[in-house]
């Protein structure tokens, strides 16, 4: 998502290589439908081909993959839990095995 585009919000198709850095996709094989960005939160709906027959750019969609979590507990353990948004590089939380989001 990028946060700067009109309107608060816009869908880009990018990948993180290692050391997370985020790359723009050459191909952007993603169909944004709507974004909105408002009152610290962002919506977005987009569709994209489960397998873009792009390999070294798109992962594909019938594989399972890990999935990472931008939500994190932004208090000191004992004082109560405040999600935030934050880095994966920061503070990685994962699902516990690869998920298949296709099924």
């Amino acid at each position: 998502v990028d946060s700067s585009a009109p309107g608060g919000a816009a869908v880009l198709d990018a990948y993180n290589t290692p050391g997370y850095n985020n790359v723009r996709d050459s191909v952007q094989n993603i169909c944004p439908h709507s974004t909105m960005a408002a009152n610290g939160h962002i919506k977005c709906s987009f569709s994209r081909l489960i397998d873009t027959g792009d390999f070294l750019e798109d992962k594909n969609l019938n594989d399972s993959y890990y999935l990472l979590y931008a939500a994190v507990d932004t208090k000191p353990v004992g004082l109560g839990s405040t999600l935030g948004l934050s880095k994966h590089s920061q503070t990685p939380l994962k699902t516990s095995v690869p998920v298949n989001i296709v099924s």
